[in-house]
Order: C-alpha cells, then sequence, then structure tokens
C-alpha cells in the first residue's frame, strides 16, 4: 500500500460515508477506490478522493438522488454550471413544497 492509499475504513471515517454507501458508490461509479487488492478485495482511495466523498455526502444530504448526483458531478467535470444551477433550482422548488405540504400537516395535528 503506497503512502497515497487510505483504507476505505479511515476514508470512511474521513468522509462521513458509511462503508456500505462507499461500496454502493463504486458499483455505481460515482466513487470509484483508486486501487483494489486483488486478493482481498479491500478498496483504497486517496487524498484527492476526499473532496469527491464530501460532494457526494453534501448532495445526498440536500436530498439529491445517486442519478441526479451522478449527472451533477459528470456535468462539473465539463464546466456545465448552468445544469447544476438548473438542477439546486429545482430541488429547492421541491423543498419549499415539501415544507408547505409539512406545515398543512403540523396545522392538522395542532387542531385535533
Amino acid at each position: 500500500m503506497s503512502i497515497d492509499q487510505i483504507p476505505i475504513g479511515k476514508f470512511s471515517f474521513m468522509t462521513r460515508l458509511s462503508q456500505k454507501a462507499l461500496r454502493l458508490y463504486d458499483r455505481k461509479g460515482l466513487l470509484v477506490p483508486e486501487a483494489k487488492d486483488p486478493f482481498t478485495g479491500y478498496r483504497y482511495y486517496t487524498v484527492s478522493q476526499l473532496e469527491q466523498g464530501m460532494k457526494i455526502k453534501t448532495l445526498s444530504f440536500l436530498g439529491f438522488s445517486l442519478e441526479d448526483i451522478s449527472l451533477f458531478l459528470d456535468a462539473e467535470s465539463k464546466g456545465n454550471f448552468e445544469f447544476i444551477g438548473a438542477g439546486f433550482r429545482k430541488r429547492l422548488e421541491q423543498t419549499r413544497l415539501e415544507i408547505g405540504q409539512l406545515q398543512r400537516i403540523e396545522g392538522i395535528l395542532q387542531g385535533a
């Protein structure tokens, strides 16, 4: 293992992404480890992949699907920031609708 290789457990701790999520992101091609041990299958990440992991964590927290996240990361790599902005505006509108629905539910429950 080279000095820049971070085992999945440590990478998980550093990014606050579960190992299960990291394995899923690997399968989906969102965050593929820089190296995999051919005998053990252990995954190793690099320091440069920490930023990508944090972006995925943040986008997931904001409620974006893995498909959306993949599209955003691809758009970012191509410099298509208009696409990203449009996606954020769409998610903001969805969030506002969800808030409105929750406020209506709250009103009903308070009146009960």
